[in-house]
């Protein structure tokens, strides 16, 4: 009877195998970490825009947005007073507390919100980065977050107000997508407008991403 030879991996064929896969998992699982962040981000802030979107149409239909505080002289108290009697009823917010010259609010998904006079928005995927921003502005400010600390990963700018009651930002956007992506020519007076854009000072990245379709492109100038 002739007996069968087992024959098993050397181990210098293990190694080469695992080599192979390391490299593998080397080259694909950073793609997919940075995907699945950019999935968060959207899916997060798609649902945001639309829960607002939502509350700002009843809220324009009674009339709030005329008394909506304009000025940057608008304390904390005034804005938490305006969003309690206008938008508060229409939303699903965790929590919400006051900081120096707006609110900050915190979402059941684990995102966040700034909210600042004239209806400047800040949007923050997950919710510590809007607790750190207002930290990092030294005073407790949401309109030094708006203004000095948008990054468009983790945090981006909408705007509350006026006919379409919420959008994403586009002061001083021209309308294409290459002008959200970098505002060359913007049709308006602000002494930085052209700084604007995604690739600058963020203020059109979420503007970007409705464009995309919610999502964030190849090309988005922001690495994740």
């Amino acid at each position: 009877m002739i007996e069968k030879i087992k024959k098993g991996f050397t181990l210098a064929e293990v190694l080469i195998t695992l080599a192979i896969i390391g490299i593998v998992a080397a080259l694909t699982i950073p793609t997919l970490v940075t995907n699945y962040k950019k999935k968060i981000v959207t899916t997060r802030m798609l649902k945001f825009y639309s829960a607002m979107k939502q509350a700002g149409i009843y809220a324009n239909a009674q009339g709030a947005f005329g008394s909506m505080p304009q000025t940057d002289d608008a304390t904390g108290d005034d804005i938490l007073e305006w969003y309690e009697s206008n938008m508060a009823m229409y939303l699903r917010v965790q929590s919400t507390e006051k900081i120096k010259d707006g609110i900050l609010g915190r979402l059941a998904d684990g995102s966040g919100f700034v909210l600042i006079y004239g209806g400047h928005t800040v949007f923050c995927p997950e919710y510590k980065a809007c607790e750190e921003g207002i930290e990092k502005t030294g005073n407790n400010s949401g309109m030094d977050l708006f203004t000095m600390y948008l990054d468009g990963k983790n945090t981006f700018a909408f705007i509350l107000g006026g006919d379409r009651g919420f959008s994403t930002y586009d002061i001083c956007w021209d309308g294409t997508r290459d002008g959200a992506v970098s505002s060359t020519n913007p049709p308006c007076e602000w002494p930085d407008r052209a700084e604007y854009g995604c690739k600058d000072k963020h203020k059109l990245c979420a503007k970007l991403i409705e464009i995309d379709g919610w999502k964030i492109a190849d090309d988005y100038p922001v690495k994740f």
